[in-house]
């Protein structure tokens, strides 16, 4: 039994003893009552970056030139589904030895517009609280009411913050 899931993982359902024996051999498999083991979507260091809000004038090769400084593009393509432009752009990076996926930043800034870089290898970016690990409906972070920046639950205002206090007592944002 094979099953895709909405994160392209892949499920493998086998009562074969000998089919079990031989991933264990591949020293790729984790066990729990089931065993699993990883498929990488794409050989080696290559991900998939999609990039959101893209303007449609920014050319290809601005786009290709920013992607070089972290290794070599192989790919760069508008990314739409319907043939509309949806603003999105795709672009397949194979990253160099020394930069790992987290070196890549989560925006792209061209002349005043930024793009929005998401990459399904990694953790998404909360755009509200601008932590990794969870999207903004799901953040539990609250907007202080006094200097209206982003702070955790267990802070009143953003005074109490360490930054706060490191800038002197004003806010970064006045800064």
């Amino acid at each position: 039994f094979v099953r895709l899931d909405k994160f392209w993982g892949m499920t493998l359902t086998s009562k074969n003893i000998n089919i079990k024996s031989m991933l264990v051999d591949l020293k790729v498999v984790q066990y729990t009552n089931k065993v699993h083991f990883p498929v990488n979507r794409e050989a080696g260091n290559i991900y998939k970056f999609t990039l959101h809000d893209v303007q449609g004038f920014i050319p290809r090769q601005a786009i290709y030139a920013w992607f070089s400084r972290y290794g070599e593009v192989l790919d760069n393509h508008k990314h739409d589904t319907t043939g509309l432009g949806n603003g999105q752009r795709r672009v397949v990076l194979k990253l160099r030895e020394d930069i790992t996926l987290k070196r890549v930043p989560d925006f792209i800034k061209f002349d005043s517009f930024s793009s929005y870089i998401t990459c399904p290898d990694r953790p998404p970016l909360c755009l509200k609280c601008r932590v990794h690990g969870h999207i903004a409906r799901d953040c539990i972070c609250k907007r202080c009411k006094v200097f209206k920046q982003m702070v955790p639950v267990d802070h009143e205002c953003s005074s109490q913050l360490w930054s706060t206090k490191l800038f002197g007592g004003q806010t970064p944002m006045e800064e």
